[in-house]
């Protein structure tokens, strides 16, 4: 259907519909009248090259807008349909650089030919050019491949052509392999310049940023592209001759499974007569990728019972990751690979961010723009179709919720989000409404016709209203409910007691116990693989069950009722298993279930042993129970250690000690690592056998090898923290904090047992550079100005006392601001310090001025030391603090959010402030708290993220599924950032109008779909991310449907590093910001 043209197009062709000259339009309307008596005004097309219809474009003046190119229309005045999806200046970057090289190669003396190639996107994709007289060839790639594509056709083309010079447009993986290859990597961008693009040329190296450098200065040699700043690096010796022909440079691996990951490379042939196979585990080869680092081909093993990973997928490594070495020497195989016990298959997005893997289908394909009618009509859809789907098992988050509900229910009360999130997940009090109402959607499907939904025990805050947002949960979970508010709150609370009665009568059955439906419709069978897969889990499933059956015969009461309840669900499970082999989406929800299963019954299974020892050893009266105690890592309980040890259980236990010590290795647990090195210990101490007391002591010998092995990491990550937080200079107490600084990280040095790392040793440098510069230039300021040789001679005799007369000010100032935070540590640390330089380096009278000080420093820290329990609150802080710094890497953020906690509560104790520098700490920590909150809501809503099967439900429209905003590609976010940009760019210049999500989507040139909000809050930071530091955010121009200040607008600040603003003061800010905003563009 015809379509009124509101694009702002910016570029166009001359000479025809597939002519290859392109033009940019000016924006200024002088400049527009100038263009026009240059280039004329008929000769302008929307050209197939572009990505466009074909049709001709007129340009359009604007006095008080941007002027632009449009299309010409009917007698109606629309438009026939228009594919193209870019418009601005970039997009006919591929155009301006096949004009400009083929004539800078023509100046050097090179007969080129030209030619546009397309990779799956648009005729924009890369740029050829071929020297048939030196029979070198060029390709510019503007849209990068994923990794194995890019072998692929480099590979092809080698070998088809020679020597291939590659550019490439953004920096990504494939740049890191030619840099590690050949020392060095070309891109490519264009600036405007008037009506023209001028191409740049960037020279990428490991140890500096991209260096630019303007076509015109570049030559080209038999050996390629050679740069300005690439000839100073060959004059160092910086680059490897033979570019892609060498061997890629080695590159470390951490051995952090979560850091890793794999794909299968489905050409190369199956490993055979490889020194790394070994009985009961498989080899596959493939391409690994450490995190931060370039991609690696190499083999991984794994168990044979692992189901064969597929090339369609890309993998996770976790579990316990080794890496594999054979002597080199005599053999050209491959020396090295990586052991593995697990691997976890990523979902797309996270796929496609490794490089490993891109869609098979392209996002940006034409998609003809639906008309103001049928937009409006798609835009009101029933409630039940807005509603977010549910997945067939539930999240960690959704499924501790359901437990914690059917507990409320259990005691007959109801309760809130503040009292959930104190006993089930702290995470719970930063989460939005939307996505408290999503959890609590997923966590009460399905629901019990029998009872009755469990949402209605969550009240609101006070306890004594329903939440207002009940409707919309019993909505999306197809319960009937009254619509009026009155009626809705008498529902509830009938609800409330009917949901008391049914759980009070009787026992549970455990979450996710029953199998989902198995669809009847047969779309695709599954691959080999996953059929695999779901053999393996069948036969666990049934081993598991068969040893469930064996332990509930000897169980009795409510153990053995819940052992029968999880046999009866695991066996109408595999009874599914057959149907479910006949369907791909059927059977992933089977083993999906299956993996809940499991997890429930090993759950079940871990109670027995206590049961059993029970039995053995006398009860003891328990304490009194939490609500929630913490989880730990399995272990050994230490008290059974001496009764263990006595028998031969001992050498039992050893096998589960160090099996738990692997599995906290992997997750990085020290404080459990911590715990079973005491047990080590007692155990070789004990009076077990000789052959168990060594083992004990070799496995003691190897945690604490580890032990000091991450406490020196983390020790030199405290170092890069103090880097990171270095005062800037012209800082009024830039001197002080430096020597804080030197003083903190000469402490961390002698707890690293390691050697400081090259940059941290230039770092450590470059402070002590600035500390001395410091000091010397507040010595100058603090000294009078000499006045003749009397004054020339005391500087130079007496500069080591006044360098000396410094450093003990300075101590004396961090003596007295200890003193008035009442830490004794601190004053005595710096008392220490301050000793020498009193005694052996102080003019007499000085010293003389220093000795009332000392003395009375001295007997205040005597006071102290004497009375211990002045300071135990502020000291209780600082441990927290410390063991937060220690576990910085593997804290969770529920940790985090418990330890925060407690120092709250501890500070409110206090008589006195928190000192400063404790406050810092405590900023800080909230930070990171929010950013990693911040994370995990998003990985959980990627989680949460429904299937892309629809469902009907009752009472909706048929023909009509249900759907939630799928998650978007961040090439898709970025080809939407532009014309967004340019929308706030226009509203701002008009007048500064704050827009909503509704205006935005009518102003744009092109469809925006309905968005997922994680994909809305990087829209707008793709859109900002160009926008100076010191102006206003456009998307501040963003605003919810009732004018106010958008609810992602602090998390756009965050991702820009913008500086934070307190929660009371962000309405006015945001105020002032779009004030600021109006007066900054309405002159542009």
């Amino acid at each position: 259907m015809p379509q009124i043209d509101t694009r702002l197009i910016q570029t166009a062709v001359m000479g025809g519909k597939d002519g290859d000259r392109p033009v940019i339009l000016p924006e200024e309307a002088h400049n527009l009248d100038e263009f026009r008596r240059q280039y004329g005004q008929t000769n302008f097309w929307c050209g197939t090259l572009l990505g466009g219809c074909g049709e001709k474009l007129m340009t359009k003046r604007y006095e008080t807008k941007v002027c632009h190119f449009a299309h010409h229309p009917d007698r109606y005045g629309t438009s026939a349909e228009c594919h193209r999806t870019s418009e601005g200046a970039d997009g006919a970057d591929h155009l301006f650089i096949k004009q400009h090289v083929k004539n800078w190669l023509t100046g050097q003396g090179h007969a080129a030919e030209a030619s546009l190639r397309t990779l799956g996107t648009g005729p924009g994709d890369a740029v050829d050019f071929w020297l048939r007289a030196t029979e070198q060839h060029l390709r510019f790639e503007l849209r990068p491949e994923d990794y194995r594509s890019w072998r692929k056709a480099a590979e092809s083309l080698g070998a088809r052509e020679g020597h291939v010079e590659w550019v490439f447009g953004p920096e990504n993986t494939i740049t890191h392999d030619m840099v590690a290859r050949q020392g060095y990597a070309l891109r490519v961008r264009c600036e405007t310049k008037g009506t023209d693009r001028r191409v740049l040329i960037g020279t990428i190296t490991a140890d500096r940023p991209v260096v630019w450098d303007p076509l015109a200065t570049c030559r080209m040699t038999r050996d390629g592209i050679v740069t300005p700043a690439l000839e100073n690096l060959r004059s160092a010796g910086k680059i490897r001759i033979g570019g892609m022909r060498n061997a890629p440079l080695p590159t470390s691996l951490p051995m952090t499974g979560a850091q890793i990951v794999f794909a299968v490379d489905g050409e190369a042939a199956e490993p055979t007569d490889s020194p790394f196979e070994e009985k009961g585990r498989r080899l596959y080869a493939g391409y690994l990728k450490p995190t931060a680092k370039r991609i690696i081909r190499g083999l991984l093993s794994l168990p044979a019972d692992t189901p064969p990973p597929s090339d369609d997928f890309v993998y996770q490594l976790s579990g316990a990751v080794r890496l594999l070495l054979t002597d080199p020497i005599g053999t050209a195989q491959a020396y090295w690979a990586v052991r593995a016990d697990v691997v976890t298959q990523l979902n797309g997005l996270d796929a496609e961010r490794t490089g490993l893997w891109r869609p098979s289908v392209a996002l940006d394909a034409p998609v003809s723009a639906p008309a103001p009618a049928q937009r409006q009509a798609s835009e009101r859809r029933s409630p039940a179709a807005s509603a977010p789907q549910i997945r067939g098992v539930r999240s960690r988050q959704a499924t501790a919720l359901r437990k914690g509900l059917v507990m409320v229910a259990r005691r007959g009360g109801t309760t809130t989000w503040q009292q959930l999130a104190q006993r089930i997940d702290p995470g719970l009090r930063h989460l939005s409404d939307n996505s408290l109402r999503n959890l609590l959607v997923e966590a009460d499907h399905p629901v019990s016709e029998n009872a009755g939904p469990l949402s209605v025990l969550v009240l609101a805050p006070g306890g004594q209203k329903k939440l207002p947002y009940l409707s919309a949960v019993l909505r999306a979970l197809s319960v009937d409910a009254p619509v009026s508010e009155a009626e809705l709150q008498r529902w509830s609370t009938e609800a409330i007691r009917r949901l008391h009665t049914f759980y009070q009568q009787r026992n549970t059955t455990p979450l996710n116990a029953e199998s989902p439906p198995v669809s009847p419709m047969i779309t695709r069978p599954p691959n080999e693989a996953n059929r695999e897969d779901a053999r393996q889990r069948m036969r666990l499933l049934r081993e598991k069950i068969e040893e469930v059956r064996q332990i509930a015969a000897r169980g009795e009461g409510d153990q053995a009722a819940r052992l029968t309840t999880s046999l009866e669900a695991g066996a109408a499970h595999l009874h599914h298993y057959t149907d479910a082999c006949k369907d791909a989406h059927a059977l992933r929800r089977w083993r999906e279930t299956s993996r809940q299963l499991l997890r429930n019954l090993e759950d079940l299974v871990g109670q027995v042993p206590e049961l059993q020892a029970s039995a053995v050893h006398p009860p003891t009266p328990s304490p009194p129970a939490t609500p929630h105690p913490p989880e730990r890592p399995k272990s050994p309980p230490t008290e059974h250690l001496e009764a263990a040890h006595s028998t031969d259980q001992s050498a039992s236990l050893l096998p589960r000690m160090s099996e738990s010590f692997i599995a906290a290795k992997a997750s990085g647990d020290i404080i459990s690592i911590r715990r079973f090195e005491r047990e080590a210990i007692a155990l070789a101490g004990s009076k077990a056998s000789a052959q168990t007391k060594l083992r004990a002591r070799v496995l003691r010998d190897e945690m604490r090898t580890w032990i000091k092995a991450r406490e020196s990491e983390e020790a030199l990550e405290s170092m890069r923290t103090v880097f990171e937080t270095l005062p800037s200079p012209g800082d009024p107490r830039e001197a002080e904090r430096l020597r804080s600084a030197q003083e903190h990280v000469n402490a961390l040095r002698r707890l690293s047992s390691e050697a400081l790392t090259q940059d941290l040793s230039d770092s450590f440098s470059d402070l002590e550079h600035r500390l001395h510069a410091a000091q010397t230039a507040a010595e100058q300021s603090a000294r009078p100005a000499p006045a003749g040789v009397k004054a020339e001679r005391l500087k130079d005799n007496g500069s080591d006392q006044n360098a000396a007369l410094a450093d003990f000010t300075w101590l004396v100032s961090e003596i007295e601001a200890a003193r008035e935070a009442d830490d004794l540590e601190s004053v005595e640390a710096a008392r220490r310090l301050a000793g020498p330089l009193y005694a052996r380096h102080l003019a007499p009278e000085e010293r003389e001025r220093f000795t009332p000080f000392m003395r009375e420093v001295k007997a205040w820290c005597g006071a102290h030391r004497s009375r211990p329990e002045t300071v135990p609150v502020l000291k209780a802080i600082r441990q927290l603090f410390t063991k937060l710094d220690m576990a910085r890497s593997t804290a969770t953020v529920s940790e985090i959010g418990l330890v925060l906690d407690t120092v709250r509560e501890l500070r409110h104790k206090m008589d006195a402030p928190l000192p400063s520098a404790d406050e810092k700490r405590l900023v800080r920590w909230e930070a990171r708290l929010r950013q990693r909150s911040l994370r995990e809501r998003t990985t959980a809503l990627r989680e949460a993220a429904p299937d892309r099967t629809a469902r009907r439900r009752p009472g909706a429209v048929a023909g009509q599924a249900s759907s939630r905003p799928e998650r978007l590609s961040l090439a898709a976010i970025e080809r939407l950032a532009a014309p967004a940009r340019e929308v706030l760019m226009d509203a701002a210049r008009a007048g500064g109008a704050v827009l909503t999500w509704g205006d935005l989507r009518a102003r744009l040139k092109e469809p925006l779909p309905h968005l997922h909000p994680d994909d809305q809050g990087e829209l707008l930071v793709a859109v900002d991310r160009d926008t100076p530091q010191d102006e206003p955010l456009l998307t501040t121009l963003m605003a919810s449907a009732d004018i106010s200040q958008h609810w992602l607008y602090p998390h756009v600040r965050f991702s820009l590093h913008r500086p934070r603003i307190p929660e009371e003061e962000l309405a006015a800010h945001w105020a002032r910001e779009v004030l600021k905003l109006r007066q900054i563009w309405r002159h542009r």
